[in-house]
C-alpha cells in the first residue's frame, strides 16, 4: 500500500529539475541541448552519461542505464519508490502533506459503536414482530415453546448482549 496518490510521482518529476538533481551527484557539462558527465552507474574515461533538461530524462550509452529523476536516485542510493520521493522531496523542500493517502476507514471503536447500535435496532425490531405475528408465535407453539420461554430467552439476549433491557 502506498503511502501517497498517483499524483505523487508527477508532482516531484514536474517540480525538480533533473539537471540540478544529478548535478548535485557529478559534475555535468553542457554539450548541445543535453548535458553529458562520467557515468555515476560504471567506470569510463570518456563521458557517455547524457541528461535531457528538455525531457527531464538520463541516459547512459555505455551502460544503457537510463530513467527520470526518482529512478536515478532509486538507483544510486538504492532507495525504494517511496524513500527516492521522500528523499527527493525533502532536498528540494516539497511538502508531501497534500498527497499522502489516509485510509477513508472509520476509527475501529467508531465502527464498533455503529455495529452494536445496528444490532440492538435489528434485534428489537425482530423482538416485537415476534411478539405480534400469530404465525410466529404458532410455528414455536408447535415446537413445545411458550411464551414463558420467549421472555427470558430476548431479555437475557438484551442484557447480556446488548447491554439494556427491552
Amino acid at each position: 500500500m502506498s503511502k501517497y496518490n498517483n499524483q505523487i510521482s508527477d508532482v516531484i518529476l514536474e517540480r525538480v529539475n533533473i539537471v540540478d538533481l544529478i548535478s548535485q551527484y557529478l559534475p555535468l557539462k553542457r554539450g548541445g541541448r543535453n548535458h553529458m558527465g562520467l557515468c555515476p552507474f560504471h567506470n569510463e574515461k570518456t563521458p557517455s552519461f547524457s541528461v535531457s533538461e528538455e525531457k527531464q530524462l538520463y541516459h547512459c550509452f555505455g551502460c544503457q542505464a537510463s530513467g527520470n529523476a526518482i529512478g536515478f536516485v532509486m538507483a544510486k542510493e538504492n532507495l525504494d519508490f517511496i524513500d527516492a520521493v521522500e528523499f527527493i522531496a525533502d532536498q528540494f523542500g516539497i511538502d508531501l502533506e497534500p498527497y499522502k493517502i489516509t485510509s477513508g476507514k472509520p476509527d475501529q471503536s467508531e465502527l464498533r459503536k455503529r455495529l452494536h447500535f445496528v444490532n440492538r435496532q435489528a434485534a428489537v425490531y425482530y423482538y416485537k414482530n415476534l411478539k405480534r405475528s400469530a404465525n410466529a408465535m404458532s410455528y414455536f407453539s408447535q415446537r413445545g415453546i411458550t411464551g414463558d420461554m420467549i421472555e427470558p430467552f430476548w431479555s437475557g439476549l438484551f442484557r447480556k448482549y446488548l447491554g439494556w433491557t427491552a
